[in-house]
């Protein structure tokens, strides 16, 4: 399985001015010799012209969650649902 290249912000900016001057996705990924999916670029550049420099910038991952947390919301959803079955019968 390949890995996703990143690109930074820098990178993605000279690559849609090369698509800017007339070139095409393909040949501005040539000339930085860089290997990306020219679609995946293509996306981004459109992504890019609808909602500007934000969509480039990369976001921070998930917040990675205890086990301790977890164990305890999988606890209250258990019983959460046990009582209402309970309810339920009575």
């Amino acid at each position: 399985m390949k890995r996703k290249i990143k690109l930074s912000v820098e990178t993605f900016l000279k690559l849609f001015e090369i698509v800017e001057d007339g070139y095409s996705f393909e040949t501005a990924l040539r000339k930085l010799d860089l290997n990306y999916n020219s679609k995946e670029l293509r996306y981004k550049y459109h992504m890019y012209l609808e909602h500007g420099i934000d969509i480039l910038i990369p976001h921070a991952s998930r917040p990675k969650y205890s086990r301790k947390l977890k164990d305890k919301v999988a606890h209250i959803s258990f019983f959460s649902c046990l009582l209402d079955r309970v309810q339920f019968i009575f």
